[in-house]
């Protein structure tokens, strides 16, 4: 059910309402954008390799450097579960988890419980040590993702002004893009994956706490 907002007193008011609103919106869309580009860049990552690919798809000459974007064992039965179960995951959560959660909670709760899972998606991944444990957080990412991109312009529609509804549905698209240039830069900073594998959570904790 819709949650009830109350009206703003005064301009000043109604201008922080829409500024916060977008600001969730944002943070939603950024959480996906991160998600977008940290998986494709952590695949070089020699650390990713090894955990990943050496000893269960490779050797050490085929699952490192050039080698490994042509090792179809490494490429066709991880890296693109890898990739498929996020969007599948996402497929599910806008389709069924976020309408359900919203309907079920109201939008912010919504919100809410796409954050945790995506939250709890994220340590999954990176504590992982094994294959199937590790893909089953990557479905449950997408789940999350997919919710949170739901579940936030709908909470947009009921708390934006009229006058602001259309600039912030617009900021959806632009700050996924925000988010994987963010995951780009990161990820010349760091080149641990578990760490790598953790930058969706945060946009998602911050969510999940405000």
């Amino acid at each position: 059910a819709a949650a009830t907002q109350p009206q703003p007193s005064n301009p000043t008011q109604g201008s922080q309402l829409a500024y916060g609103s977008i600001l969730l919106v944002a943070l939603a869309a950024f959480a996906g954008g991160l998600d977008a580009v940290n998986f494709g860049a952590m695949q070089s990552f020699p650390g990713f390799q090894d955990q990943w690919c050496v000893g269960h798809f490779g050797t050490e000459s085929t699952c490192h450097g050039e080698k490994a974007a042509i090792n179809k064992d490494w490429q066709d039965n991880f890296i693109r579960w890898g990739s498929m179960l996020l969007a599948v995951g996402g497929i599910l959560g806008s389709a069924i988890a976020g309408p359900y959660s919203a309907r079920t909670w109201g939008r912010r709760g919504g919100i809410s419980a796409a954050s945790a899972c995506t939250i709890v998606a994220c340590s999954v991944c990176s504590l992982a040590t094994s294959q199937p444990v590790f893909l089953v957080g990557r479905l449950i990412l997408g789940l999350g993702v997919g919710s949170a991109t739901f579940c936030a312009p709908l909470y947009i529609i009921e708390v934006c002004p009229s006058q602001h509804r259309g600039a912030a549905g617009s900021l959806v698209g632009l700050f996924v893009m925000v988010g994987g240039f963010t995951a780009t830069l990161l990820c010349l900073v760091t080149q641990n994956w578990q760490v790598v594998m953790c930058f969706p959570g945060m946009p998602a904790a911050v969510l999940l706490w405000a």
